[in-house]
């Protein structure tokens, strides 16, 4: 048997599960084995990407002794878009203050 490490992580909290599974396992049977430790009820398995150690890996990835696997929530709104909004605020806010200045 070894040690894997199951980490979900939200905006306020972390969740840490550490499970033994056998030797020779790869992710998707070790979530199948042992999901109802790890499961949370905001969290849906089929939706995540998994991570070892910052890495993603596929379902087929073979456990070792002490991985930390985490479990990647899909993302809620597109990062490229959200860095979009927060410049044009930015953009309209400095020509608000340039307008006051220029009075």
């Amino acid at each position: 048997m070894i040690c894997v490490s199951f980490v979900y992580a939200t905006t306020n909290n972390q969740t840490v599960r550490r499970v033994q599974v056998p030797r020779d396992t790869n992710l998707s049977q070790a979530l199948k084995f042992c999901e109802k430790k790890i499961q949370r009820p905001d969290m849906n398995l089929r939706d995540c990407t998994f991570a070892v150690w910052g890495e993603t890996v596929q379902p087929n990835y073979r456990l070792k002794n002490g991985d930390r696997v985490e479990i990647c929530r899909p993302l809620s709104a597109d990062p490229k878009n959200l860095r979009k909004k927060r410049a044009s605020r930015k953009k309209t806010s400095s020509i608000v203050r340039n307008q006051r200045r220029s009075f």
